[in-house]
């Protein structure tokens, strides 16, 4: 028996409709297949899958394809073998051939080399302008530092010695640039690692950036105005700011520069840069600096603007971050634009999803002006498919449950979320610790709730403030100061 979860159906199985036109193309081509059919093997492999068939006979696919000869696994295997590799030909050809800069590199190295000289000046000229038009971005910059190293090279091997050196001096600029670029780059991605209590016994990129003395260097590199050295620039101050949150001035210089050239930048990389200040301005806003609440809100309505949200349409597990802009909305009361954002843009979010993350941001909308009927309404249609949209409508159940002086549901609502968690063991600590520190708070004042006369808020507004993650801390500290 075949079977077909191995690694050649799932491959063929990931191709598209037209993926298979193509590789049926690449089969015909006696280049890659050394003059062998491979067209009936393909054939009845795509039949299989359209099948859905978990297994299939060997016997019976190796009779469609040598009709009267005798069974033999081991032609079966080898013909599997090539057609995986065939497959993988097909890809490697798809993605160079249509990457220019890729098979641009690959004809300058070979013009270099073979010293055609003429050929490699016409196609590094094409190629320069080609690149040098791209939006700003990683891939951008590593492959300018190509062209600047291979024509680095074509001087050297046509004896130009003071042109070389001049361009090794610009190379080195440039160079040196993209390594402290990727280095800082790295280095935020280490601090917020740490933010998360993920530590290493020895960090080489964190140990590197605190050995260097940059602040002067940067500084100096305000007087040029190439773009290298401003993203360098961005990136130093925003790893500064991750380094120290309280350095919100390394931070605001980081923004500033972004905003300075973000016409250049890429979507993507606009999008990253973006995700990482609202990454900083998290960390501020748990700490309790207010004003970064506004300064979230502003970044996402940035994003809005330049129309970066295709994170809304994808999947994430366990939830993708519309919710964080529904959530900053209704943190500084902006009740209307939570309700435009949700009408204007749920429509981008994944079907399997899209439901429920609807009741639920409506839900907080509704608790968050105290209609408090409507919200339960609207969790009990959440279906809670997810961790996070199972933990955000018990809670919100239980608050509103708590201002209906609906006792007996909110006491039954807290014995299920409890069974809930114990049954969950994949929730991870971060979503785990908040919403158990809210059930250890809510379980007291919803006992003073029902049996008056006993005071305990003091202890409990001690208790609340010192747990580092809580849900729905400003609300549980109301309850106790009402």
């Amino acid at each position: 028996m075949i079977n077909t979860n191995n690694k050649l159906f799932n491959l063929i199985g990931s191709f598209s409709d037209a993926e298979i036109k193509e590789f049926k193309k690449l089969l015909a081509s006696p280049l890659f297949t050394n003059g062998r059919n491979y067209h009936p093997l393909l054939n009845e492999i795509l039949k299989i899958i359209n099948k859905k068939l978990s297994k299939f006979p060997a016997t019976e696919l190796y009779n469609k394809l040598y009709p009267g000869k005798k069974y033999s696994s081991q032609t079966l295997k080898n013909r599997f073998s090539e057609m995986f590799g065939l497959c993988e030909d097909y890809l490697i050809y798809k993605n160079v051939y249509n990457d220019k800069t890729g098979t641009d590199r690959i004809l300058l190295q070979y013009y270099l080399d073979t010293r055609l000289f003429k050929l490699f000046d016409s196609k590094y000229e094409k190629s320069r302008k080609y690149v040098e038009v791209m939006p700003d971005n990683d891939d951008k910059f590593k492959n300018l530092a190509f062209l600047n190293k291979i024509n680095l090279n074509l001087l050297n091997k046509k004896n130009k010695i003071h042109k070389m050196y001049r361009q090794f001096y610009d190379n080195s600029i440039y160079n040196t640039c993209l390594f402290l670029i990727e280095l800082f780059q790295m280095g935020i991605e280490f601090k917020l690692m740490e933010y998360d209590n993920v530590k290493h016994e020895f960090n080489l990129v964190l140990e590197i950036i605190s050995k260097l003395e940059l602040e002067d260097i940067i500084k100096s590199t305000k007087r040029n105005s190439s773009v290298i050295t401003k993203v360098m620039s961005m990136y130093y101050y925003l790893y500064k700011a991750f380094e120290n949150p309280e350095d919100e001035k390394s931070y605001f210089e980081s923004k500033r520069i972004f905003e300075e050239n973000i016409s250049f930048f890429s979507k993507d990389y606009k999008d990253g840069f973006y995700q990482q200040m609202i990454s900083y301005c998290i960390i501020r806003q748990n700490s309790g600096i207010r004003k970064f609440q506004l300064e979230l809100f502003g970044l996402y309505n940035e994003k809005l603007e330049q129309g970066l949200y295709s994170e809304f349409k994808v999947n994430l597990f366990p939830v993708n971050t519309f919710r964080d802009f529904v959530f900053i909305g209704l943190a500084i009361k902006k009740y209307k634009w939570v309700e435009d954002f949700i009408k204007k843009y749920s429509h981008e979010l994944p079907e399997e999803i899209r439901e429920d993350e609807v009741n639920l941001s409506n839900a907080k909308l509704h608790f968050s002006e105290r209609h408090f009927e409507k919200a339960v309404n609207l969790l009990n249609k959440v279906k809670g498919g997810n961790y996070i949209h199972y933990n955000d409508t018990a809670v919100l159940k239980l608050c509103c449950y708590y201002e209906l002086d609906r006792i007996e549901e909110s006491y039954f609502q807290l014995d299920k979320f409890k069974h809930y968690l114990r049954n969950h063991k994949e929730i991870p600590k971060v979503h785990l610790n908040p919403v158990k520190n809210f059930i250890s708070v809510y379980q007291k004042i919803i006992n003073l709730k029902s049996r008056p006369g006993k005071s305990d808020t003091g202890f409990l507004e001690n208790e609340i403030r010192s747990f580092n993650k809580i849900a729905k801390r400003g609300w549980l500290l109301n309850k106790i100061i009402d």
